[in-house]
């Protein structure tokens, strides 16, 4: 396939997310068949769950003569740097960008209009005016529809397109230049979720680790109050920077140039965790250190993004001294880890009691006999 591959008597339905974890929709041929090179793309064998969406049979759709594919726009932050930037490249090339850019809103549709929204702070990063974005919420029907190939994703962070790399490097560019501007900067930045809710995934004691590099000479961020924009100018400007692992480091995805040393404090445990940090930055031939002392994970039946995971702070430091992050060992952590996890369970479970997967877990437990 060429980077932009071109297609005529197009039909495009909504993409929806069936219970089952399958999709329908997107677009297809005049002979009802998917058009591949539009699927979204996730694993690494290049295969897609798209299927035909029967719920529209015999519904007329909208005739329009011609548009670019953007994708699938996810409205969750760290979907959208991964997932959804992958066809971007092609928004502005000299014979596309008066075309407007037709994308399947999953997840709900991304609200450019609130304040300090990502998408439309990406968006402006990539010169790509944000009323050129048109979701496909009815059956369309194109003349023609031109197709950028998906240069990034799940399936191509070892390997990012040229295309997309080249545009990424130009938003770096952008951001840095933007620097200039700020007072200043943190040369040592530790990226917080310390502020999150219990339900949305927190580490036992990262509070008093967070203490612990403060005394170090580092400065916290908390991104969840920060405009996209100043995260990333953040963490252009930065020397070191340590991530609790989240959406948070997908930022560095706009940074492909990203001079600081990174590592990254792991809070879930399978291989693919573990990967996908490694790969996203190896993709761009930057080393990460992803540090991995997971004693425990309690889920108690909720998402596994979800959830309180005890880290061995101990551990951890004693690996980024090794690495020259930090100069001391954190010599309070036994004194205080095992309080740390009993009050961040507890406020895990006082939070998840009107969950339904909770009671469910409740339910199953054996009665002690």
């Amino acid at each position: 396939m060429s980077a932009v591959a071109h297609f005529v008597d197009v039909t495009a339905f909504p993409v929806v997310q069936t219970p089952s974890n399958q999709w329908t929709g997107g677009l297809f041929s005049s002979d009802g068949s998917l058009i591949f090179e539009a699927a979204h793309i996730r694993s690494s064998d290049n295969s897609t769950a798209q299927s035909f969406p029967e719920t529209y049979v015999g519904r007329e759709p909208l005739e329009l003569s011609v548009g670019l594919y953007g994708g699938f726009f996810f409205n969750h932050f760290g979907h959208f740097v991964t997932e959804s930037l992958g066809r971007l490249w092609a928004a502005n090339l000299a014979e596309y960008q008066h075309l407007p850019i037709y994308v399947d809103g999953l997840w709900g549709q991304v609200d450019f209009a609130a304040q300090n929204n990502f998408a439309a702070e990406i968006l402006r990063l990539f010169e790509i005016d944000k009323n050129r974005i048109r979701f496909i919420d009815k059956p369309l029907k194109f003349k023609t529809i031109y197709v950028p190939e998906m240069q990034y994703g799940f399936h191509k962070f070892l390997n990012p397109g040229a295309n997309f790399v080249s545009e990424m490097q130009n938003a770096q560019n952008r951001i840095e230049r933007e620097i200039s501007r700020e007072i200043s900067h943190s040369a040592r930045i530790y990226v917080s979720r310390s502020k999150w809710t219990a339900l949305r995934g927190v580490v036992a004691g990262e509070a008093q680790f967070e203490s612990f590099l403060v005394q170090q000479g580092w400065s916290s961020i908390y991104p969840e109050e920060m405009s996209f924009g100043d995260q990333l100018r953040s963490y252009a400007a930065a020397e070191y920077i340590i991530f609790a692992e989240g959406s948070s480091q997908h930022s560095c995805i706009l940074l492909p140039q990203l001079k600081a040393k990174v590592a990254v404090i792991l809070r879930r445990d399978k291989p693919w965790d573990v990967s996908r940090v490694t790969d996203q930055f190896g993709g761009f031939k930057k080393n990460v250190e992803a540090i991995k002392y997971i004693n425990a994970r309690y889920c108690f039946g909720l998402p596994e993004w979800s959830g309180v995971t005890v880290v061995d702070y101990g551990k951890v430091v004693e690996r980024l001294r090794s690495i020259g992050f930090v100069g001391s060992r954190f010599s309070d952590w036994e004194a205080v880890s095992e309080k740390a996890v009993d009050e961040a369970i507890t406020s895990f479970v006082a939070s998840a009691l009107k969950e339904k997967d909770f009671l469910s877990f409740l339910k199953a437990l054996p009665e002690p006999r």
